[in-house]
């Protein structure tokens, strides 16, 4: 069909049926339009729409209802919204900090629409830590001053957003559509236009799936289904708490007998709930048996099941398990340990990654401004002992520069000559000029041993 338009348009030019300038024009008009047909056909020919599967949805109603989940997701998101990222001016091998007032350093300071900095960022966060990744959408207005600029970022739940792959290799997301709740808003986003902040998916499939990030919490799968179980047996056992057993009667059965035990359960109710017969002992007249129903909670080692699986999941997040008032027992020093290893094995990596996707996505936005985003860690309290003992251990590596040495303590490197020299100690000295010192003997030196 495509062909036969353009040769159709063709044809006509042959014929003489236009003169050079209208045919000319002609051509050009529908060559524009078969090939956008063709391009778009093309788009959707030569690519595969990928749903998100069920468990995304399963993973965003885990955060909602479970605990465990919930109270780790909330500490690393939490830390990691509360480390700052600023705008800096890239001059040279320096970070200058950007002009105030500056575009991109205001849109960060709200990045979605109603939200604060730390609202905004607690939600790429959490999004990541629940579902291993995060959508946003680069809005640009299509009239007004700011026509085709990127004014603010809107966050798409990764459970409607759909991606078209292509079918060539390597494989590579063409497209991408937002559809809450089965309904479509967005139809064949550029990448372009899309922030994909995800991690890292070995599960490579036909449809693409290793293009979507891989969620802790599909890692956690069979882990969580145990955690249901032994939240439903803790729940039952609990509730059969309030049965303890069976009291029957060892007299033999009489036609009186069904009167008789309703009668004396209801005069030892009324016996319990006497206050004035606390520690008395319950008199009866016949010989009485007792059948425990049911097992405690320390048979079932319900609680001991329950910590060993809030480890695993403390694990898969990277942190310790000390940190969520559990009963372990250990020094101080072991809690500091856990706060430190929070940053560094958790929010830290968090937000590098983060900080990373922006300047790749976001930064681009604004050309010719040359800026750059970087986080600060100087405030964060728990790193300040290694920031010491990291500034002692430099102090007296004298075979590092003092560019090096600022390199290894996330500082920019300086323009001053000096700084890319080695500075030794006075104190230093080499084998050859120790050799070559002239030692005066004395008297003391030339008098023998007795």
């Amino acid at each position: 069909m495509l062909q036969y338009l353009y040769n159709f348009g063709t044809n006509f030019t042959y014929m003489g049926l236009f003169g050079p300038s209208k045919s000319t024009r002609i051509i050009e008009q529908l060559t524009a339009q078969v090939n956008q047909m063709a391009s778009l056909m093309n788009t959707r020919i030569s690519g595969m729409t990928v749903f998100p599967t069920y468990s995304v949805t399963d993973n965003a109603e885990r955060y909602c209802t479970t605990d465990d989940v919930y109270s780790i997701v909330r500490m690393i998101a939490t830390a990691a919204a509360s480390i700052p990222i600023y705008n800096y001016i890239k001059n040279g091998s320096k970070l200058d900090d950007a002009p105030e007032g500056n575009e991109l350093s205001l849109l960060l300071e709200t990045p979605f629409e109603g939200m604060s900095s730390y609202e905004s960022f607690y939600k790429i966060y959490a999004t990541r830590l629940v579902q291993g990744e995060c959508i946003l959408y680069k809005e640009r207005p299509e009239l007004g001053p700011n026509r085709g600029k990127l004014t603010r970022l809107i966050y798409m739940e990764p459970q409607s957003v759909n991606i078209i792959v292509s079918d060539t290799w390597p494989r590579k997301i063409i497209a991408y559509q937002y559809a809450p709740e089965g309904r479509v808003v967005l139809d064949n986003i550029k990448p372009e236009d899309i922030i994909h902040m995800k991690y890292f998916n070995p599960k490579v499939s036909f449809t693409g799936n290793e293009l979507r990030g891989l969620s802790p919490l599909a890692v956690l799968k069979r882990r969580l289904t145990r955690v249901d179980s032994n939240n439903d047996v803790a729940t039952a056992q609990l509730q059969n708490g309030g049965v303890p057993g069976i009291v029957y009667d060892k007299t033999p059965a009489s036609a009186t007998a069904g009167d008789l035990i309703n009668k004396r359960k209801d005069n030892f109710y009324k016996y319990l709930t006497n206050s004035a017969n606390k520690g008395a002992p319950f008199f009866t007249g016949n010989e009485l048996g007792y059948i425990e129903l049911g097992l405690k909670l320390v048979d079932m080692q319900v609680t001991e099941l329950a910590n060993i699986d809030f480890k695993s999941l403390c694990n898969a997040y990277g942190v310790s398990a000390r940190l969520f008032n559990n009963d372990s027992t250990g020094s101080e020093h072991s809690d500091t340990n856990a706060r430190v290893s929070l940053y560094t094995n958790a929010v830290i990596p968090e937000v590098k990654s983060v900080v990373d996707c922006l300047n790749m996505g976001l930064v681009p936005e604004f050309k010719g401004k040359n800026y750059k985003l970087n986080y600060d860690t100087s405030e964060v309290s728990e790193l300040q002992d290694n920031l010491k003992d990291m500034v002692l251990w430099l102090e007296k590596a004298w075979w590092l520069t003092p560019n090096e040495k600022r390199e290894m303590m996330d500082y920019d490197l300086s323009t001053e000559p000096l700084f890319d020299q080695y500075l030794l100690p006075q104190s230093l000295q080499t084998v050859e000029d120790f050799e070559n010192i002239d030692i005066e003997l004395t008297d003391d030196y030339a008098k023998p041993i007795k």
